[in-house]
């Protein structure tokens, strides 16, 4: 169990886990335009990286049936497609192995 030091003040929080999907959508929460991603002349905000990763995740779901605490394995390059990918299993409770 975590407690504050007695010097610190104690915060109004409460302890939630941190994943790629919930890092990503709180991001879009507070700066939606602002870069997300850049790949030479490719660039894209929260918002439109967040479109991204859902439209991943539901093809991943539905056409491909990957569910919930399966693995998917991933043979891809350096590129936005890549993190789309890796955030769009997580998104559905997947993981991606690389």
């Amino acid at each position: 169990m975590i407690r504050p030091s007695r010097t610190s003040k104690t915060l109004p929080w409460t302890y939630r886990p941190l994943t790629l999907d919930s890092g990503l959508r709180g991001a879009v929460n507070r700066t939606p335009n602002k870069l997300a991603l850049r790949e030479g002349n490719r660039v894209l905000s929260y918002r439109q990286l967040v479109e991204r990763v859902d439209r991943v995740a539901a093809g991943a779901a539905s056409d491909l049936g990957i569910r919930p605490g399966e693995r998917a394995a991933l043979i891809a390059s350096n590129r936005l497609e890549f993190i789309e990918i890796v955030v769009g299993l997580s998104s559905i409770g997947a993981a991606a192995v690389l």
